[in-house]
């Protein structure tokens, strides 16, 4: 007769002795998975991409184009255009907080302290997985840096191993929302670097705010004159002239 047989609260046991040394080892610290995140985009300097917005309160899709540069965005869609730069608060305008796109590009070396001021608990650390929505595999890995004990509580999820971005969640200290994009697509353009979701789904206090894809990339450069604005304000001039590099 086996041991197994014999004895099973000593085989389960043994189960769960080389189980748990796996399980531990996979958890990396959470200044080296936003390290790994963030290192995606370092050869990038500077982005532009055309998409495609759909909002209920909006009266359909309209399409945006955003500008990305060192931390800074600045968004041209069909009622004007405004700036965001990491570090600031979004602009008083009835648009996603500027945090939710510029978390890309972020400057080398600040994406860590970005996250901190956002609230997210970095001693919190979990793995844990989520179907992925083209189906080629059950699931993904993620990491989820933050302490999500409250369901309201800021956190970032980022992919184990391939290391992009998947979801983002925080109140905003302006307008007081609690907002979540969650962020999908990465590496399915070959026109879009692999690190850029092309498909966001934006949540404001656990209703869908709006959906947003990306349509195309623009091969254009990026001028700083892009994100000058008056003071006070997010408002930006609606030039885009590209003579300053």
């Amino acid at each position: 007769m086996t041991t197994g047989t014999r004895c099973p609260w000593l085989a389960a046991l043994l189960g769960s002795i080389l189980v748990i040394p796996t399980a531990v080892a996979a958890l990396l610290p959470a200044t080296f998975v936003i390290q790994q995140a963030e290192l995606r985009w370092k050869e990038a300097s500077s982005l532009v991409v055309d998409r495609e917005v759909t909002r209920q309160d909006a009266g359909g899709a309209f399409h945006e184009r955003v500008w990305w540069r060192g931390g800074r965005i600045r968004v041209d869609g069909p009622h004007g255009a405004w700036v965001y730069a990491i570090g600031r608060p979004s602009p008083a305008v009835d648009h996603r907080p500027g945090i939710i796109d510029a978390i890309f590009l972020t400057p080398q070396g600040q994406l860590e302290r970005l996250v901190r001021n956002m609230g997210v608990d970095l001693d919190s650390v979990a793995l844990d997985r989520i179907p992925r929505a083209d189906g080629s595999l059950p699931f993904d890995v993620i990491y989820r840096l933050g302490n999500t004990a409250r369901r309201s509580a800021p956190h970032i999820e980022i992919t184990k191993d391939t290391w992009t971005i998947r979801a983002l969640q925080f109140s905003d200290p302006i307008d007081g929302h609690l907002w979540r994009a969650e962020y999908d697509g990465h590496g399915r353009s070959s026109l879009l670097p692999p690190w850029l979701p092309t498909h966001i789904l934006v949540f404001r206090d656990g209703m869908l705010f709006e959906s947003v894809r990306v349509l195309r990339l623009v091969d254009m450069p990026v001028p700083m004159s892009l994100f000058d604005v008056p003071a006070g304000s997010g408002q930006a001039p609606r030039n885009t002239s590209t003579d300053e590099q």
